[in-house]
């Protein structure tokens, strides 16, 4: 990976997490709050090994958890962004079949990070989430998610085009 694709990497993932915690988390919107990180994450995942994918999620998670107005344990959603970069980069070739694709498996990303949550939360005597609560947050998120990843998945895939062209093929004659 190139320098500059990990700078423009880091900048963008830096730019999605103070977004989240000084403007998204102010919105007071039905059911949940968007969650612009799990959208970055799953867009570059979507691009990336499995690997850089999953610390890329590891990363922003953690970020995310130490910036005020974080709420529940550290941690949590570092583990959550890591499995879904991780998933990301794993199915890509089948969430990238379909103009589609993308958008649903924000949708499921955004429902599997409440439940996980929600699930690591109670483990560990953190709940956030009420049971009673998960299904309408779960359904919220995903619906803010993918408003959110409509623009922003298009955008970052032709980003990392731009910083990844396609290897060069030389045909011998």
């Amino acid at each position: 990976m190139s320098i500059l694709r990990r700078v423009v990497t880091a900048f963008i993932v830096i730019l999605a997490v103070a977004l989240q915690s000084a403007v998204i988390a102010r919105w007071n919107l039905p059911g949940a709050t968007p969650d612009l990180v799990l959208v970055i994450v799953a867009a570059f995942g979507m691009k990336q090994q499995a690997g850089r994918a999953a610390f890329l999620g590891f990363a922003a998670g953690l970020l995310l958890d130490a910036t005020p107005p974080a709420v529940g344990l550290m941690g949590i959603s570092a583990m959550t962004f890591a499995i879904i970069g991780f998933l990301a980069a794993q199915l890509r070739t089948d969430i990238t079949r379909s103009p589609l694709g993308p958008l649903a498996f924000v949708a499921a990303a955004a429902v599997a990070n409440v439940v996980m949550q929600a699930a690591l939360g109670g483990l560990l005597g953190d709940a956030t989430i009420s049971l009673t609560q998960l299904p309408l947050t779960a359904v919220a998120s995903a619906f803010y998610c993918v408003l959110l990843a409509t623009p922003i998945v298009p955008l970052v895939r032709g980003l990392l085009r731009v910083l990844m062209p396609a290897p060069t093929v030389y045909v011998r004659r």
